[in-house]
């Protein structure tokens, strides 16, 4: 009776539990609740931030959590007393364990918890039983998309397709990264491929590709002769309309294009063509920043076959100068040899 009232209430007083900011279901018992990747940030300057949700929106009724941070108690009692949700902030700082307890109320399952780092991204959620640990990582990604690409080349199929990936620090062990791309604006789809374990200095350059025979064909082989890359059998899968998502340790740290957006006819959209982000924009960030990139005109790449007969190159060079003005070497030439 408690699940159909609420149901009732909803649609009656136009409260959406739907909502990008609420959480998606009335109760955990029936639907998970889903809470957004993202929250606001810029009006707390605490590291982390305890996000409580009642799916019901009368509050906790008596129960509550303690919190802790390597086992000494920074929250306690925290709650809602009343509504559909509440806040708390703290500090940690970088390989702290957050744990805490549950104290029952009347109707637990209408409430669930999140934890949200300085970025206003989640970081871990209550499990079933209402409970959740997890070690803070302060760690900050230093490897950015740098490249989208879905050019059309004459081996034709998915060949074409690749990502361009920087390292802006020393980067040990590179899988602690991966990629998945948002097809057809359905959402993220996660992690769909875990990067090779090798290490990348700073300032180095990764091509992660589905045919990399096509892509030295299409730029020449000299070029690509200079080009560390990485072939991957599937994952790398845009269409041209596809979001693209960077992780670290499992949570998206970078992105081009919007997940929940269908690219077709958008400003954004790279079929048959591609993207490139700006020099003085390599800083990793989970929010779309259009003015980043220079993106091609779509459909351009369709009659290249090769790099140096397109209409639309790629800058493959990237940020790398090709020519310094200050170092040019003139060479003067007299046919006859007595000078000019």
């Amino acid at each position: 009776m408690r699940k159909a009232i609420t149901m009732i209430v909803v649609l009656a007083l136009g409260v959406s539990l739907w909502a990008e900011s609420s959480p998606t279901r009335p109760s955990k018992n029936d639907v998970e609740i889903r809470f957004p990747d993202r929250r606001p940030s810029d009006d707390r300057t605490e590291t982390y931030e305890l996000y409580m949700v009642d799916s019901y929106g009368d509050g906790w009724n008596g129960a509550s959590l303690d919190l802790f941070v390597n086992e000494t108690m920074v929250g306690e009692d925290l709650t809602i007393t009343d509504g559909f949700e509440a806040t708390f902030t703290f500090d940690v700082e970088d390989g702290d364990v957050v744990s805490t307890s549950w104290s029952p109320g009347t109707f637990d399952g209408e409430c669930a918890y999140a934890f949200y780092n300085a970025e206003g991204q989640i970081v871990a959620e209550s499990d079933f039983d209402l409970l959740c640990t997890f070690t803070v990582d302060l760690t900050p990604p230093v490897l950015v998309l740098a490249g989208v690409l879905d050019l059309t080349v004459p081996e034709g199929g998915s060949s074409g397709k690749g990502l361009l990936l920087h390292a802006i620090e020393d980067i040990a062990d590179l899988s602690i990264y991966g990629v998945g791309v948002a097809n057809n604006g359905g959402g993220t789809d996660g992690q769909e491929m875990t990067l090779p374990a090798q290490a990348m200095a700073a300032g180095d350059r990764l091509w992660v590709v589905r045919d990399a025979d096509a892509f030295s064909n299409y730029f020449g082989a000299d070029v690509w002769a200079t080009m560390t890359y990485y072939v991957d059998d599937g994952a790398i899968s845009q269409n041209g309309d596809d979001a693209i998502e960077l992780f670290c340790d499992g949570e998206v740290v970078d992105v081009f294009g919007y997940n929940d957006v269908d690219g077709t006819g958008e400003t954004w959209e790279y079929l048959d063509a591609w993207a490139h982000r700006s020099c003085d924009a390599r800083q990793p960030s989970a929010t779309f920043n259009e003015a980043d990139w220079t993106i091609a005109t779509p459909n351009c790449s369709d009659d290249d076959g090769t790099w140096s007969n397109s209409s639309c190159p790629f800058p493959y060079f990237d940020c790398d100068v090709v020519c310094d003005a200050n170092e040019l070497t003139v060479n003067m030439y007299d046919s006859y040899g007595d000078g000019w």
